[in-house]
């Protein structure tokens, strides 16, 4: 309202009003200063905004390099499982072959460390794990390796998604790499959070051969501030969370104020970007993508909250400052002319505030004094300059104009000035 108050007086002010220096120069501040806000304003929006575009471009790299390192490990994890179960056997032969009591709870822990210490070069078969296990039709373990220096503990896991999916003949499909099946778990032996890789086993009498890993690219990722990524399934259960205390313990869809589009993208299993979801109590930007072949969805977000702050404090600043100026200049203003300027609109004539100007009639008496000194001195310097002979006139009209001059020194009251002689 500051700003364009000198444009406000301008366009009401009536014809017989004056328009001065300091109201030309106003304008143009208004004008200048008017005009460097709404640049500043516009700026501000537009970096917001690139910012939203460069939240979208990272939250899309981001999702290309945990997909690449999940596909990644995922392929090395199939083909580990794909060596050890070969070695298994070739080292348990035909001699378990009708014997299903020589598979109760074999300890192979020592055989599945011999092997990786003969493949030590191999990257693919040192790939890091805890252990891998062999299962019957039952869901009993019956094999188990480990890297740790621990007895091994054998459970049934029949009721585990990893061995349901072949039981009901419903396994994910590796392009190259053949069947299998994938589940996050915390394990019902030591309360560890795993990553279980199964496939049906070429041993003798035995169902499925599952791998526990724990996918250091995915559950030891390292982010920018402010971002972060979860796997879900197709109901919204957390798979896999960069906050590792949120692996399978929540749903994401209740997480988010409004669901609706996100779910729908998960519906149609569409890729697909929204600039700002309110959820874990903060606005943040969020990118949704399936995982190729898994009914699974892979999530990045971006804490938009890191965004607004730095853009939004400049421009807060400056119109605090901005403020803070006009308030010095309207202060500068009152405290220098002393005018009752608060009874009376700025956008009134000059006149409005010099009623001590307006003649009096209880003053008249000092108006005819003051017009009487007045006289005496005029008179009184028309004598002085007749008695002055180094000055004399020189009119500026026509020298035989004589209708204007009185005296004979040609001294005009109309047009004229003294010079020297």
């Amino acid at each position: 309202m500051l700003i364009a108050l000198p444009i406000i007086k301008l366009h009401i002010m009536g014809s017989e009003e004056q328009v001065r220096l300091s109201d030309l120069f106003s304008l143009g501040m208004s004008f200048f200063v008017g005009a460097t806000m709404i640049t500043f304003i516009v700026i501000q929006i537009l970096l917001v905004l690139g910012a939203i575009e460069r939240a979208k471009a990272n939250l899309n790299t981001l999702a290309d390099k945990i997909q690449l390192s999940f596909d990644q490990e995922l392929s090395k994890t199939v083909k580990q499982i794909d060596s050890l179960d070969a070695f298994m056997n070739r080292i348990t032969g035909s001699d378990f072959v009708g014997d299903k009591s020589r598979l109760t709870n074999l300890n192979a822990s020592a055989d599945v460390k011999r092997f990786l210490a003969e493949h030590a070069n191999d990257t693919v078969i040192n790939n890091p794990f805890d252990r891998i296990v062999w299962i019957d039709s039952s869901g009993n373990q019956r094999i188990k390796g480990q890297i740790e220096n621990s007895k091994p503990l054998f459970t049934n896991v029949s009721r585990r998604k990893y061995y349901q999916l072949f039981k009901t003949n419903q396994p994910y499909i590796l392009p190259g790499d053949g069947r299998f099946a994938l589940e996050p778990v915390y394990s019902w032996t030591n309360g560890e959070f795993r990553i279980i890789t199964s496939k049906e086993t070429t041993v003798k009498g035995l169902y499925l051969s599952s791998l526990s890993t724990q996918m250091y690219a995915l559950t030891q990722a390292l982010l920018p501030a402010g971002y972060g990524f979860c796997i879900i399934d197709q109901q919204g259960n957390v798979q896999m969370h960069a906050d590792p205390s949120r692996n399978l313990q929540e749903n994401f869809f209740e997480k988010l104020e409004s669901p609706r589009r996100v779910q729908e993208a998960v519906t149609s299993r569409q890729q697909n970007f929204f600039a700002d979801l309110r959820f874990y109590g903060k606005r943040n930007a969020l990118h949704i993508r399936p995982l190729s072949k898994l009914p699974l969805f892979l999530v990045t977000y971006y804490d938009t909250g890191l965004v607004f702050p730095v853009n939004m404090r400049i421009l807060s600043f400056a119109l605090l400052f901005c403020f803070l100026f006009y308030l010095i200049c309207v202060s500068i203003w009152l405290a220098a002319l002393r005018k009752r300027s608060a009874a009376y609109p700025m956008v009134f004539s000059p006149m409005d505030y010099l009623k001590w100007i307006v003649p009096k009639q209880r003053a008249t008496g000092f108006y005819f004094l003051f017009q009487r000194t007045a006289v005496v001195v005029h008179r009184g310097g028309i004598v002085v300059n007749f008695r002055h002979k180094p000055f004399s006139y020189q009119p500026l009209c026509d020298p035989d104009d004589r209708t204007h001059h009185t005296g004979q020194h040609g001294i005009s009251p109309l047009r004229g000035k003294l010079c020297h002689q």
